[in-house]
């Protein structure tokens, strides 16, 4: 039986930490997205190793298709396969009042919270369609 494949974006600290640690320990191997942190990232690839569990790092900004085609294209070119996908990566740079916030926080959000999304989903999803139901994980 082969592992089922995990890809999880925003994932070094928080619940993006957690969140591939957890499927470690239920026997996904890892694609672990994050935008700037690969310290953060690496470390948490190595937690993942450390329980005997499989990850691989890749950065990108999910604001952009090209990130979410690459990651999914990772995924699988290591292991043949894409079962799932965890929407984790987000930012929030506006701080104070909305009544005062300059229009490039916005645009960071939606690009971000919104798009990459978006982005993220509907290339996983084409990939998902495409193949057999996954293995049972046990």
């Amino acid at each position: 039986m082969s592992r089922a494949v995990a890809l999880i974006t925003g994932a070094s600290s928080g619940i993006g930490r957690a969140t591939p640690l957890h499927l470690a320990g239920q026997g996904y191997a890892l694609l672990i997205n994050h935008r700037d942190s690969r310290e953060a990232a690496e470390a948490v690839a190595q937690e993942v190793f450390m329980r005997g569990g499989e990850a691989l790092v890749a950065a990108g900004d999910v604001a952009c298709d090209e990130v979410a085609r690459r990651l999914v294209h990772l995924a699988v070119e290591r292991w043949g396969r894409l079962d799932a996908l965890v929407n984790n990566a987000a930012t929030n740079p506006l701080h104070g009042s909305v009544l005062d916030a300059e229009p490039a926080a916005f645009q960071k959000t939606s690009d971000v919270n919104f798009r990459g999304y978006w982005f993220m989903t509907q290339r996983a999803a084409q990939r998902m369609r495409t193949r057999r139901p996954p293995d049972r994980v046990e």
